[in-house]
């Protein structure tokens, strides 16, 4: 087994709010990680997009539709990589990673065929009924061929779904496996957290209820914010929820304030010059104070040039005082402020965008 946990992710560039979710990711929504663990993102059939973090795999499936993405990306895994567990969820889940894996450990062996859901419901559609039809044994509750009559065996996950290393080669291992895959892919049902426990129940698995997954916002309860709680992922972490700026904030203060190889923030402005910029490039999340919504990025990289949000007609300076300052390329004008904030590894931007000024604080978690 190459990884010890998977979190695969259902995501998309296609509209703006989504690459938001993306961007959002790695300062606040994945949390607690750990070097086995890894991150993919069942994206679009494009290039990975700049916002994605060098880290994350970022899919390719060759069908678009929700349905059909994660089945896809199960249909392309190796057998002989298959990771202890693998999480399917949504763009917007908040994950404590570390804790996750601990819980999963604790009460699962993850060579036995485990599927796990968050919340378990009971309201399928129509729209499953050729699935069961060809794939699920009939049984005292499906006799008769009747979908209404059997919903109480077929129920399914709100959102996200777990996998342990037995239960994904018992699927792989399945003669009918690409069959199942390709009548996905034909028949187009309408959401992907239905489709896992409907396999489960055609392979004879039981599909348990996760009681430390929640298919909802509980911030309260989220381990990444208190060591206490009750859930190590939830749902509906996006910016906008009105508890946006207070989630943030939460998670920021769980942060230490000092990098994975121990540089502190506050060090980077004796970086900044071409002799020592070799081969790096600083990526800057900033977020405003004020407006917790507000966010940029600033990409520096060693030849001078600079990216905010995306904008590469920008270039970057160091001044005489320490401040790095990020410039337009063709009228010189400042956009951009970077002053350092005493030795907290905190900085102070502000920024010249869309012809407003804003004064930003970023908390130093990223480089």
């Amino acid at each position: 087994m190459k990884h010890d946990i998977i979190i695969s992710m259902l995501a998309t560039s296609s509209k703006q709010k989504y690459v938001d979710r993306i961007s959002d990711l790695e300062p606040y929504l994945i949390v607690n990680s750990f070097k086995n663990a890894k991150i993919d993102l069942i994206g679009d059939n494009c290039d990975k997009p700049k916002v994605v973090p060098d880290s994350y795999y970022w899919f390719k499936p060759k069908y678009d539709k929700v349905y059909q993405k994660f089945w896809c990306y199960l249909d392309s895994l190796n057998i002989e990589n298959l990771p202890k567990w693998l999480i399917q969820c949504d763009d917007d889940c908040a994950t404590d990673v570390g804790k996750l894996y601990e819980l999963l450990n604790s009460y699962y062996d993850y060579n036995d065929p485990v599927c796990l859901e968050a919340n378990q419901n009971y309201d399928f559609s129509n729209q499953y009924y050729s699935l069961v039809k060809n794939f699920m044994h009939k049984t005292i509750h499906y006799s008769s061929n009747d979908w209404q009559s059997s919903n109480m065996i077929h129920h399914h996950s709100w959102g996200s779904h777990v996998f342990s290393y037995g239960m994904l080669r018992k699927m792989k291992e399945w003669n009918r496996f690409h069959e199942w895959c390709n009548s996905i892919y034909r028949l187009g049902p309408s959401f992907g957290d239905h489709l896992s426990s409907m396999l489960a129940l055609a392979l004879k698995t039981p599909c348990c209820e996760a009681k430390f997954i929640h298919s909802f916002f509980n911030m309260n309860e989220f381990t990444g914010i208190n060591k206490n709680g009750h859930y190590a992922q939830i749902h509906y972490v996006h910016r906008l929820i009105p508890e946006w700026g207070k989630f943030t904030s939460l998670i920021n203060n769980k942060k230490p304030k000092v990098k994975n190889d121990n540089q502190r923030i506050d060090e980077i402005p004796k970086l900044i010059n071409r002799q020592t910029f070799k081969k790096k490039k600083i990526s800057i999340r900033a977020y405003s104070k004020i407006r917790p919504r507000e966010h940029h990025i600033i990409e520096l990289h060693n030849d001078g040039n600079a990216e905010i949000s995306g904008n590469v007609n920008l270039m970057w300076n160091l001044s005489n005082n320490g401040e790095m300052l990020v410039l337009d390329r063709a009228t010189k004008k400042r956009m951009a402020e970077i002053k350092p904030l005493g030795s907290k590894g905190d900085f102070i931007i502000k920024m010249n965008l869309h012809n407003s000024d804003f004064n930003l604080i970023w908390n130093g978690q990223e480089i």
